[in-house]
């Protein structure tokens, strides 16, 4: 197949990708709708509103990671509704991650890129539904700047030192696990391409990474590091790369899809290692790379500097870095039958996405608008009890209460990210934190007193009758509004 038809192929099935994005009212996502939030407070404080938000919240201008994506999305709502924001961001997340791989696969020899059609049911993987939308910004960007670097690894000028710095300046300001999984690889790419070149010029690579070191050393040391490695033995860390657990976010046909992945990719390294010249040629520096990201992924923490899921971050990387090396020399038409099943596989993935995001769409939509008896510009606490829809093994209601938030133009006083420390928002200076935990079971025995003492309003999702909460929102609240299994509260 033709270089100019497989391309066309691959951003053509790259744009159809966008489908499940663009066929949804709301993103069935577990953290998205904060980050949406509190772009849209972002938003609303860089323009000095004087509502609500501007009582509770105050930006925090430090340069933290966690910048990118809240900064697209408020800049976004220029132009554009906050929900239209967060379907442009996510969309160009899914483009930037697939045109990543296509770079990434064809760094050292173009023919390979046939293998970045593997990728494709990767654009929708754990961490975007998780809602980790700035890791994943960052997670493109790591295989696009090695795969720039590869390319001008001849020519360390100041065109390419520039384009580097900036690179790894945007994956600092997505985030920092990227950003340093990048450096230590472009580090392993240096090292294994010195021979043969003269230092003093092959070292003018490294004046690109001195930008992002004092950000880096900056951030961990006011967030801290936790080296504690996860409790997860090898036979679990293989087993979660083998059955891909990686894609798995709605049900278990995921599994059987990222098995049967597995056994593909498996296959073609095989196939690799077998057909291979056992020389060592420049190009092979890639397999030092994917050896150093599973020895991270074998030691990686269970969380880290605020950051949570380190294990399942690592798979990601683990699981494409292969595609670099990929080199087992198919015959021309077994290859042509190779992209045609893996176009038919993204064809068929996309439509299946299509269907659960149009399904859990409709669950969000539920939520949302159970909460409509909120009064507008005012402040509330949710209480979440169900946070998983039927359908999903993400989160996806766990806070998709900031889209009412947001149409009401209200503060969620439950609000992690102003709590953190390592987003743009923060709360005031002289407000308390309140206790962000507000959703799970716990909630049904919840102490209403101290959130009652800051806020009018109480949602509540899916809580029983009989749980504890109840009787004390009996004695002090009068419900104002019920649906679909949500109710309103205000107090006296």
């Amino acid at each position: 197949m033709r270089g100019g038809m497989l391309r066309r192929l691959y951003f053509g099935l790259a744009l159809l990708a966008l489908t499940p994005i663009w066929s949804a009212s709301y993103l069935p996502t577990s953290d998205g709708p904060s980050h949406l939030y509190n772009s849209w407070v972002l938003h609303q404080l860089v323009r000095g509103s004087h509502s609500p938000v501007a009582d509770w919240y105050a930006i925090d201008w430090r340069p933290l990671p966690n910048w990118l994506g809240h900064g697209v999305m408020a800049l976004l709502m220029i132009v554009v509704p906050p929900l239209i924001a967060e379907k442009l961001l996510v969309s160009g997340i899914v483009l930037l991650f697939l045109y990543a791989i296509w770079r990434y696969a064809g760094a050292v020899d173009e023919s390979r890129q046939v293998f970045a059609f593997l990728a494709f049911p990767f654009a929708y993987n754990l961490l975007l539904q998780q809602g980790f939308y700035n890791f994943c910004i960052s997670a493109a960007l790591y295989f696009l700047v090695l795969a720039v670097w590869w390319k001008r690894r001849d020519t360390p000028d100041a065109r390419t030192i520039a384009i580097v710095a900036v690179l790894l300046l945007l994956c600092y300001f997505s985030h920092p696990m990227s950003t340093i999984l990048a450096i230590g690889s472009i580090g392993i790419l240096w090292l294994a391409t010195l021979p043969g070149r003269p230092l003093a010029i092959h070292a003018r690579h490294l004046v690109s990474l001195l930008p992002v070191l004092p950000l880096l050393a900056w951030f961990f040391r006011v967030q801290g590091v936790s080296l504690a490695r996860a409790p997860v033995s090898a036979a679990g860390l293989f087993s979660y790369i083998m059955r891909m657990w990686v894609l798995l976010t709605f049900d278990e046909f995921q599994a059987k899809l990222g098995f049967a992945l597995f056994l593909a990719l498996a296959a073609l390294i095989i196939i690799t290692l077998i057909r291979r010249r056992w020389r060592w040629s420049e190009g092979d520096a890639f397999i030092l790379v994917t050896l150093a990201l599973v020895f991270v992924y074998a030691r990686a923490p269970a969380a880290s500097s605020g950051g949570t899921m380190i294990m399942e971050r690592m798979a990601l990387f683990v699981v494409l870095s292969p595609i670099v090396w990929l080199a087992p020399r198919l015959p021309r038409r077994a290859t042509i039958v190779l992209v045609i099943l893996l176009s038919a596989v993204s064809v068929a993935y996309t439509g299946y996405l299509v269907r659960r995001y149009r399904g859990l769409s409709r669950r969000v939509a539920e939520l949302v608008r159970s909460a409509d008896a909120i009064g507008p510009g005012t402040a509330f606490v949710p209480l979440i009890r169900d946070v998983r829809p039927r359908g999903s093994f993400v989160a996806a209601q766990m806070h998709a209460i900031d889209y009412a938030a947001i149409e009401k133009g209200s503060v969620d006083i439950a609000n992690y990210e102003a709590a953190a420390g390592f987003f743009p928002i923060r709360f005031r200076p002289g407000i308390l934190p309140p206790d962000t935990s507000t959703a799970g079971p716990k909630v049904n025995e919840i102490d209403l007193a101290s959130y009652l003492a800051r806020v009018p309003y109480v949602f509540l999702w899916h809580v029983p009758d009989d749980a504890p909460v109840m009787s004390q929102l009996a004695t002090c609240c009068e419900r104002v509004g019920a649906s679909n299994g949500g109710r309103v509260y205000l107090k006296h």
